[in-house]
């Protein structure tokens, strides 16, 4: 019964998705398989969760020759408030998969060692699939590639995230309630 409800809550989703982003056929598919299988289960495993919930997700672009940067920072500082939501749940975690190989010159991850302080840097191919807390301090760099970084990022709950609208105040899942994965 469990397995039937999360096949509903993914297919809700999945149709939902595919209707805001005008998306279909086989590459969108593969995305939902991606987003709602795969990356909940590296999700699920890495983070050592017994179930996820898909708090959110975004495709991010850095064109070529881009000197965009993304700032040391960490995910649950004020993460969610910025959907309306908790400052910070007690847990989440992020995924961050490249759809191109990711390295220095195109302004890849870089993440610091809780452990030890130091900065590694996240060298992927696609396919890779990078998992780390809602605390853990990361950056990336201008793309001086000349061709752009595709990546796609995600953020999973080992339970559901309230939220509270802010037009009536009254709390409302901001996620389904049934996990994932």
């Amino acid at each position: 019964l469990r397995r039937q409800r999360q096949m509903c809550i993914r297919d809700s989703y999945a149709t939902a998705r595919r209707a805001a982003t005008g998306g279909g056929g086989d590459g969108a598919a593969a995305a939902e398989r991606a987003v709602l299988g795969q990356l909940a289960a590296a999700a699920a495993e890495h983070a050592g969760y017994g179930a996820v919930y898909l708090l959110s997700e975004v495709f991010v672009v850095k064109p070529a020759g881009s000197g965009t940067e993304f700032a040391w920072h960490r995910d649950d500082a004020n993460q969610l408030a910025k959907l309306g939501g908790e400052a910070a749940p007690d847990r989440f975690c992020s995924t961050w998969a490249p759809l191109d190989a990711c390295g220095a010159a195109d302004g890849g991850l870089v993440l610091r060692s809780k452990e030890t302080g130091e900065d590694v840097r996240a060298s992927c191919a696609p396919g890779d699939v990078v998992v780390f807390d809602r605390d853990t301090w990361h950056a990336s760099g201008a793309n001086a590639d000349p061709n752009d970084r595709c990546v796609h990022y995600a953020q999973y709950s080992p339970r559901p995230v309230e939220w509270t609208p802010p037009d009536d105040g009254a709390k409302r899942r901001r996620v389904a309630p049934t996990p994932l994965w």
